[in-house]
């Protein structure tokens, strides 16, 4: 999947360019600034203790949200998939493939450090599912109230 990342993470940087032209050419509500979009992502991150972002056709995104439906995980999805997305949607992918070194999705965040997408990456190298295995899921995520467990 490496040698796949370099054409993936240029293609995102290519999509918000022209999206961001797009932006500015239409206006509002299309138009963004980069430096607000990756302010957002540090927000977010500092508000909630454990961060998702997703995408809302994925397979890979709907498998991590499964394995995550018992913890309490804020979840952000972007759009529909990689090529539906909106122009600031498009940036703050950019945005966390610079934090992380990958463009895809899901990626999961617990007290603003990168634990992975769906099963890659992260301090583990395996992502959401190899942290499910080892059973750190319990250890690094608080659980929902009882009652409250399910998909977002």
């Amino acid at each position: 999947m490496s040698l796949l990342s370099i054409p993936f993470s240029l293609e995102a940087k290519v999509q918000a360019a022209v999206l961001g032209l797009f932006g500015e050419v239409i206006g509002s509500p299309f138009r963004f600034n980069s430096d607000d979009v990756r302010d957002d992502i540090q927000d977010e991150l500092s508000r909630n203790s454990a961060v998702i972002y997703t995408y809302a056709w994925s397979p890979f995104s709907t498998q991590a949200l499964d394995a995550l439906s018992e913890y309490d995980v804020k979840v952000i999805e972007l759009g529909a998939e990689w090529f539906a997305m909106m122009p600031a949607e498009s940036e703050k992918r950019v945005a966390l493939g610079e934090m992380t070194g990958s463009t895809a999705l899901p990626k999961l965040f617990v007290k603003k450090e990168y634990q992975g997408g769906f099963a890659t990456g992260g301090p583990t190298g395996s992502g959401i599912i190899g942290l499910q295995k080892s059973g750190a899921l319990d250890r690094i995520l608080k659980k929902k109230p009882k009652g409250k467990a399910g998909r977002r």
